[in-house]
This record gives structure tokens, sequence and C-alpha cells, in this order.
């Protein structure tokens, strides 16, 4: 009796893990070079879920340029998105939480998005999640 209680125990935990659908959110590295009011997009990933935030990490933020403007939106409606952060020189590593501008469906490409503001060339290294 013991035994069956056992197996009927373990076939129902099976049951619950085989049927519970993990969302795997896919995070993907950019890297951009810009200058002056010249946006840059590219990094495509797909989103996993129904959260309406994306994930932005700056890893690097070289060169004379004092702003560097990032955003995440959809790749096929570029209504869809994010508002961009804008990354500096001393607050580059920190990691940002933004918030879609419309709903964000799952499962469809998004890309990140980039604009340099101030003079001279900078170039932003990082990753992001849709």
């Amino acid at each position: 009796m013991i035994k069956r209680k056992k197996i009927a125990a373990l076939l129902t935990c099976m049951a619950i893990l085989g049927s519970t659908n993990i969302a795997h959110a896919e995070t993907k590295e950019f890297s951009f070079t810009v200058s002056n009011r010249i946006e840059k997009s590219g990094y495509y990933a797909k989103k996993a879920d129904n959260e309406q935030f994306a994930y932005i990490t700056a890893t690097s933020f070289k060169g004379g340029r004092t702003n560097i403007a990032v955003g995440v939106k959809q790749e096929k409606d570029s209504s869809v998105e994010t508002v961009a952060w804008t990354f500096t020189k001393q607050n580059y590593k920190n990691k940002q939480k933004i918030e879609y501008t419309r709903y964000a469906a799952p499962r469809l490409r998004y890309k990140v998005f980039c604009e340099g503001f101030g003079s001279g060339t900078g170039t932003i290294e990082g990753r992001y999640t849709p």
C-alpha cells in the first residue's frame, strides 16, 4: 500500500513538472558606436513572457560622448517600445528595468536601439532582455 502511494505521488509530481511551461528570456549582448542624434538599432531577441519590462545593463562606456540613450522596441511595430534610458560615464554599470509604453506581446522579436547626445563619438556595450 505504501509503495502504491509513493508511486502515485511520484507520478503526480512528474505530471505537474512535465506540464509546467517555464519561460526562458533571451538575453542578447550589444555594442554600438554612435555620434550625435543618429539612432542605431539591431541585436534581435525573442520576448518570452508577458512581463511589461525590458532589462538593460551597460558593461562598457568609451569615448568622448557624455550621454547615450538606450531602449528596446518591437521589430515589426516600432510604436511598441520602452522609453530610452540615458547612460553616462558615471552611471553606465547600473542595470535598468524599463517599462514598455504599449503592450509588448511575447514570442515576437525585439531589438535594442540607441542614440547619442552631445559632441564626439562614443561606444556603449552591454546586454538586454526584452
